[in-house]
């Protein structure tokens, strides 16, 4: 399989479990022991909580990623 090409450098790598190829959404927490939804690109979590907080991505009129 061809991998396509991150922003993330990590996920560029040969042996990463997380290409852009496969991106695992899962539940995180940060410093502030709050859980997040998130999805793993190579060694760095996007938090898509985040993301929908600042409108950058809208799935449905509700929020999806709010609450894990």
């Amino acid at each position: 399989m061809t991998l396509m090409t991150s922003w993330v450098e990590s996920a560029n790598s040969a042996d990463t479990d997380f290409p852009l190829n496969n991106l695992p959404y899962g539940v995180f927490t940060t410093n502030r022991l709050e859980a997040r939804c998130g999805v793993a690109i190579g060694d760095q979590i996007l938090d898509m909580a985040a993301l929908e907080e600042e409108g950058l991505i809208t799935l449905a009129e509700e929020p999806v990623f709010d609450v894990p």
